[in-house]
């Protein structure tokens, strides 16, 4: 169904209940004149409703050229209960505004489950993804402005990649990806999803876009690891203003082998790049219950920021639970602008913290628990180091008396015999 470069401003159009299968190209494909989102010209499509198909190439079409729905530049479109099993892509989307894709289950798409760009308005919501190179990937085009006010919510992600190890080995596999670095993004909201036992991939939820994207909200999604073969960093944020990642369940129980992919990565829970300013990463839960069993070893870093990130200004990681066998739970490094960091427990790591003296703990205590008072990083007066071997006659922990790299620090509270 071809529906090409009209100039007539069609409306109401619905292509629904159709069974297409072995489709060498696009099963459907609708673009008209107008291009780069902008709806002021004649010719785009107005109310458009694609719902209800079931597209069936389980082992066929096992390729990027091939797509099921292919829609550019549509106004008010529904992509609902559409059922694709197998093929090359599931949705490619360029230039819609007003769309919503919802209940679609896509199963063993050898490419993207959804590849968008220059968009607005769009929900993702309620849509069941299994074995696909990515669920959304948007790509962007250079000198346009891209998606923008964006919804991801309440969808179930399984596996990855589809066993199909050969589709793009490069270093951005994503199960979400916003990963144009010439435009920004604006207004995307990626929240309730649960993804589970993601493989083959680098990230999985990947926001890289550049310094004009803000807005953005990774919030109240789980994620689940119980086999091998998994990404090594599930959050991943690079560039942009006023990124907000709040209450994600992070959860692997799998050891980390070499089959994790290259020995060489540092395996990241939630990865703060550079280039931002106006970053909380907040209420956030991780658990690892695991090992390193690589045959060479790294860190296993909870909640880290990149060694590199010279631009990043205004960072916030507070009341996070890190737990498990990270090595390293919280790694915070050398940063250009105000920092805190506070209220997190990491009591139950087997690692221990990396908090460069750069880090500003602003009007808030730490507290912490030890063998002895510190003798490296940066502390400011009032900070408690807890006595883990706490005995009788013994005392309860050493108290920071002025602040400094590692200040002067007392011991406190006498333990009676």
């Amino acid at each position: 169904i071809r529906l090409l470069y009209t100039q007539l401003g069609n409306r109401n159009v619905k292509i629904r209940n159709n069974f297409f299968s072995r489709i060498t190209a696009n099963s459907i494909q609708m673009r008209t004149a107008v291009s780069g989102g902008d709806f002021s010209t004649n010719g785009a499509y107005v109310g458009v409703d694609i719902s209800e198909n079931l597209c069936f190439d389980p082992a066929y079409n096992l390729t990027t050229g091939h797509t099921w729905f292919e829609t550019a530049n549509i106004d008010a479109l529904t992509c609902e209960r559409n059922i694709m099993l197998g093929g090359g892509r599931g949705l490619s989307c360029g230039g819609n505004r007003n769309a919503s894709y919802s209940g679609n289950l896509l199963v063993g798409l050898y490419s993207y489950g959804c590849e968008m760009s220059y968009s607005d308005t769009v929900s993702f919501a309620g849509n069941l993804i299994k074995d696909c190179a990515y669920f959304i990937a948007e790509n962007g085009q250079t000198g346009f402005t891209q998606s923008k006010n964006v919804l991801v919510t309440g969808n179930l992600i399984v596996g990855g990649n589809g066993g199909l190890a050969g589709w793009n080995t490069g270093d951005a596999r994503s199960t979400i990806r916003l990963n144009n670095n010439d435009e920004g993004y604006d207004g995307w909201s990626i929240l309730g999803n649960t993804f589970v036992d993601i493989t083959n991939v680098d990230f999985v939820i990947n926001i890289r876009g550049s310094t004009l994207t803000t807005r953005i909200a990774v919030n109240d999604n789980i994620y689940r690891q119980t086999v091998e073969g998994a990404c090594p960093q599930f959050i991943n944020f690079r560039y942009g203003t006023q990124i907000r990642c709040r209450k994600n369940a992070i959860t692997r129980n799998v050891d980390i082998t070499d089959a994790t992919g290259s020995i060489a990565y540092v395996v990241i829970g939630i990865t703060i790049g550079s280039e931002m300013d106006d970053v909380s990463i907040c209420d956030n839960e991780l658990v690892f219950n695991g090992i390193d069993a690589r045959s060479v070893t790294h860190d296993i870093i909870g909640i880290g920021s990149n060694s590199s990130s010279g631009a990043l200004t205004a960072l916030a990681v507070n009341d996070n639970t890190v737990r498990g066998g990270y090595s390293r739970p919280l790694k915070l490094v050398v940063n250009s602008g105000y920092t805190q960091c506070f209220g997190n427990d990491t009591r139950l790591c087997t690692g221990t913290n990396q908090i460069d003296a750069a880090v500003v703990y602003r009007n808030d205590l730490r507290q912490c628990s030890g063998s002895a008072a510190p003798t490296t990083q940066a502390w400011i007066r009032g900070d408690i180091v807890w006595n883990a071997g706490a005995a009788a006659t013994g005392n309860a922990g050493w108290i920071c008396v002025s602040s400094g790299t590692p200040g002067t620090w007392k011991n406190f509270g006498t333990i009676a015999a």
